[in-house]
């Protein structure tokens, strides 16, 4: 081996090299002894450097790796980049340096800007990896010292710092105990921030405590087979941004005191109802956002229901402790029972922003305060084997959406998933718009005209550099140059290469590079508030599914600008091979009250195949307005309603 690395150093020498790299030796016989593994290098290299002088070239010494599972057995003496620079300086020569191996420096996690400023001249050449190399390595939260929500807390952390740790959580259940969480929800229960609450915890000025944070981590998992969070207060369960390559699998999610209240009409007069609630700390100060009742079995959510906003003024608690709401509604409904959700829109419980390849497996959530998955700004994003549904003996889980993907691209797959007990839709795709405030050259200034100016995961919706702009209502495309956001204004300042016209201003701009390829397959939604499906965004596949008792469509193509502030491209979808039960019996309107509504608003919904349905209990199967090439084939129903304009 010797006799080999001699001629190494000769050949490199007649090739014309600069230098030859060489892998310090450790002294494995004296348990890796620094200063023992220093002498036998000098030995070694002393010889080599005589011959490198002889043929005109020089020798560079290599940082070696620790591996993470056996940094305590392995310890190499050229993994101190330290014991490197003493090694190099002992010689005194410029002929003698360091190859700087980026990979090598990664496996180790260090900061390699202060190593490599320590070493200065002494690095002679480098090695860079063009892939990254990650060494996989499991922990356990059981390694994290503190309560759940510390060790939650701790492990995020050593999860951004060491990408391609599985992070294992033994199955068990976890109170995940905040002060902060309690008082917020405590705050809204006792009408602190007003009758509704939405406009306080929507809001991206207003805290919201967070259970695991992680940004910026790389090829990471977290499972579990059996592990239950219950969240004490109002808190987002799981918030990812900027990530790559995340894997959530086998946990549970629910709340210890849910963000609704479930209780039982007692009585109906012509000027009021009166409600006597299981949850014993409703006041009358409690906010009502939204108010369901359910059907004469108690199974499913009514047809009559009451948006709560403008109805829950005047509330009071009754000596026998049910609470009165002046409202009149139908006697028949005396003796049901009553879902009141505490919440319109709050955080989601598990946000995705700015991320890449994340799939989630085997995930429940059984309550939210919010909406339940909220992904935004996110390539690649896959829920399969997953549940969200209410806690045994409830009726409710997520207060609004159960998904909601917004200014996603790339490839979404939702697949053999249980979703029930949603307070609005099932899931709803789409992307905003953004409302031209002022325009000087190529440069804009917009903001987005939702609901507190926000996203529904109260983070920006800053456009990426490239993508394809479209002013509403126009064949105008503008690409975006850069990008940025004022948290303070809530204003978003767009540049982009091409000048824009003078006279756009009030007028509405949208993304056209954030429209995904969505797969939704083999799923079965039940008792949603809303649509099943409400998909504003093209190139959607929805096949062998099952959708029962959705108070609205069980899925409606949409594309507007105008009410909710929501656009998409409208072409191609494929439903096919779907079981439609009992779905859009809570309203006439006929674009909801169908099964399946295609609403062409600005621009038409073209390409859209529908074959190979069944469709029960619904006397409107089919509502269409502003639609191109829709194509019916092989569907089974019991009767058929077409309205619109075909």
């Amino acid at each position: 081996m010797h006799f080999a690395i001699l001629q190494s150093v000769i050949s490199g020498g007649k090739l014309g090299a600069q230098y030859g790299v060489f892998h310090p030796r450790s002294s494995i016989s004296t348990a890796y002894r620094p200063s023992k593994s220093f002498e036998d290098n000098r030995v070694i290299l002393s010889e080599l450097l005589e011959y490198a002088i002889k043929y005109n070239t020089g020798i560079a010494v290599e940082n070696l790796p620790i591996f993470p599972d056996n940094s305590k057995l392995m310890p190499f003496y050229s993994s101190s980049f330290e014991d490197l620079a003493t090694l190099v300086d002992s010689f005194d020569d410029e002929r003698m340096g360091i190859c700087w191996n980026f990979g090598h420096a990664n496996l180790l996690r260090w900061e390699q800007t202060a190593a490599i400023e320590f070493l200065e001249s002494r690095i002679k050449c480098t090695q860079i990896n063009i892939k990254e190399v990650l060494m996989p390595h499991s922990i356990s939260l059981s390694d994290f010292n503190g309560d759940a929500l510390t060790q939650l807390r701790a492990a995020a952390s050593y999860l951004q710092d060491n990408p391609g740790t599985t992070l294992h959580i033994p199955a068990g259940e976890y109170l995940l105990e905040d002060a902060d969480a309690v008082a917020l929800q405590n705050d809204v229960m006792r009408g602190a921030h007003g009758e509704n609450p939405h406009r306080y915890l929507f809001n991206r000025k207003s805290a919201f405590p967070i259970a695991m944070h992680l940004t910026g981590a790389k090829s990471c998992t977290i499972e579990s087979d059996g592990a239950v969070f219950y969240a004490n207060g109002f808190m987002q369960y799981l918030v990812m941004e900027h990530c790559k390559g995340i894997r959530v699998k086998g946990i549970s999610f629910d709340m210890k005191r849910r963000p609704y209240s479930y209780g039982r009409v007692t009585d109906v007069a012509d000027d009021h109802y009166d409600v006597r609630f299981f949850d014993e700390d409703v006041t009358e100060n409690m906010p009502a956002a939204r108010m369901l009742f359910m059907d004469e079995s108690n199974t499913y959510f009514e047809y009559q229901y009451i948006q709560g906003i403008d109805a829950q003024s005047g509330k009071k608690r009754l000596a026998d402790g049910a609470i009165r709401f002046p409202h009149t509604i139908s006697p028949h409904l005396k003796g049901r029972d009553f879902y009141c959700a505490h919440t319109f829109h709050s955080r989601p419980s598990i946000a995705v922003y700015r991320c890449e390849d994340v799939v989630m497996d085997r995930i429940a959530i059984h309550s939210a305060p919010g909406m339940g998955i909220n992904t935004l700004l996110t390539k690649n994003f896959s829920l399969v084997n997953s549940t969200v549904s209410p806690a045994i003996g409830r009726k409710m889980s997520t207060n609004t959406d159960i998904l909601h993907f917004v200014s996603a691209f790339g490839n979404y797959e939702i697949r053999n998933c249980y979703f029930e007990g949603s307070g609005d839709d099932v899931m709803n795709v789409h992307c905003y718009t953004h409302k031209v405030l002022r325009v000087q050259g190529n440069v804009c200034v917009t903001k987005l005209p939702t609901s507190n100016n926000e996203t529904h995961c109260i983070l920006p919706d800053v456009p990426l550099a490239d993508n394809q702009f479209k002013l509403c209502g126009t064949e105008l495309e503008f690409t975006v140059k850069n990008a940025s956001f004022d948290h303070e204004s809530g204003e978003y300042t767009i540049e982009f290469h091409e000048p824009l016209p003078t006279d756009i201003i009030g007028q509405k701009l949208w993304n056209l590079s954030v429209q995904p390829t969505l797969t939704f397959t083999d799923c079965h939604t039940c008792n949603n508030n809303a649509r099943a499906i409400l998909l504003r965004t093209g190139n959607a596949h929805v096949r062998n599914c099952t959708f029962e008792h959705s108070m609205l469509g069980a899925l409606q193509l949409r594309i507007e600008s105008a009410t909710w502030n929501e656009i998409g491209s409208g072409e191609n979808y494929t439903i096919e091979h779907c079981r439609m039960n009992h779905c859009g019996h809570a309203t006439r309107d006929l674009s909801e009250h169908a099964t399946i509504g295609i609403c062409g608003e600005e621009e038409p919904i073209r390409n859209v195949l529908i074959q190979n349905n069944t469709f029960e209990n619904t006397d409107a199967v089919l509502y269409q307005h502003n639609a191109e090439c829709v194509t019916l084939s092989d569907n089974r129903h019991s009767s058929c309603i077409v309205g619109g304009e075909k």
